[in-house]
């Protein structure tokens, strides 16, 4: 758990280092959020308790498609494949933003807004769609990050769609949920 832990700070710490050499979107100051100081790598967003439905495995992306036996979808422009221990989908976008998806057990409702009481108060947003289905939607500031949370069930299971994002725009992390949510096509 130490080795895994260490090699995913030092991944999110070369992605925030690319992300702070890089420039940013420039968008206007109403849509943009501006962040504190921090450079502290997200904090995971735990999933308890974890269960990863029985034939789902890690995410197998090839270009800009991803998927697993459970589903298939197509990856935003501009966004790559970066692997995660344990998550079915982790994407980066090389400006300091994350998308991961996350298969649990629990009801939307509690996924995207129960588990969150550790790290804050998450603000319920409006419902969206997630591969054709109804999602949950929550939104989430904590130490200088943004989290925007979709939730929604499949086969038995709630998947998470859990974005993050340091300093840019929540526009541009909702639009990348937004265009990865469109194209999914859930299997089962």
């Amino acid at each position: 758990v130490a080795i895994v832990a260490t090699v995913v700070l030092a991944v999110v710490a070369v992605a925030v280092t690319v992300w702070a050499s890089s420039p940013g979107p420039v968008v206007p100051a109403a849509s943009v959020w501006t962040p504190s100081p921090s450079t502290a790598s997200p904090t995971r967003v735990a999933t308890t308790p974890r269960s990863t439905p029985s034939g789902v495995q890690a995410g197998n992306c090839s270009g800009a498609r991803a998927g697993t036996p459970g589903w298939a979808a197509t990856l935003p422009t501009g966004w790559s494949c970066d692997y995660q221990p344990g998550a079915e989908l982790r994407i980066v976008d090389g400006h300091g933003a994350v998308i991961q998806v996350e298969a649990t057990t629990g009801t939307p409702m509690s996924a995207c807004t129960t588990r969150l009481s550790a790290l804050g108060t998450a603000a319920r947003l409006a419902d969206t769609r997630w591969g054709g289905r109804a999602a949950t939607t929550t939104s989430l500031t904590n130490n200088g990050w943004t989290y925007v949370l979709r939730c929604t069930t499949s086969n038995t299971y709630t998947y998470v769609m859990t974005g993050a994002i340091l300093g840019g725009s929540v526009d541009t992390l909702v639009a990348a949920e937004e265009a990865l949510a469109q194209s999914w096509l859930w299997r089962a």
